[in-house]
């Protein structure tokens, strides 16, 4: 999962580089410097950053099972699409399950 904040000039999203599963392991506040338009520096509490899932497990972990499997011919490269298609699908739907008890953990929705 992926936190951010919103720019409250820009709109934007702004990504953070925090890797922590729950809200209260973040500093309060959390300090950002915007690197959009504004170039502004906000203080934001905690429950002001949410969590949003990295899409795209399923693809790639076919994608690897697939150059896995090429070792062992047709049939593994298959198998491989299928196993590593199935463990990047498992990943990704942990991450949306952890994004979203992030956000539920405080704070407003997005």
């Amino acid at each position: 999962m992926r936190l951010f904040v919103t720019c409250p000039q820009d709109g934007q999203k702004i990504y953070l580089n925090y890797t922590v599963p729950t809200r209260d392991r973040l500093p309060n506040p959390v300090v950002v410097n915007c690197p959009y338009a504004c170039r502004q520096t906000y203080n934001y509490p905690s429950d002001g950053v949410f969590a949003e899932p990295v899409a795209g497990g399923g693809v790639g972990g076919a994608l690897v099972g697939g150059l896995i499997g090429l070792i062992g011919g047709p049939i593994g490269l298959v198998a491989g699409l299928f196993l590593g298609g199935a463990a990047g699908q498992t990943a990704e739907v942990n991450d949306r399950r952890s994004a979203e008890s992030f956000n539920q953990s405080g704070g407003a929705r997005w």
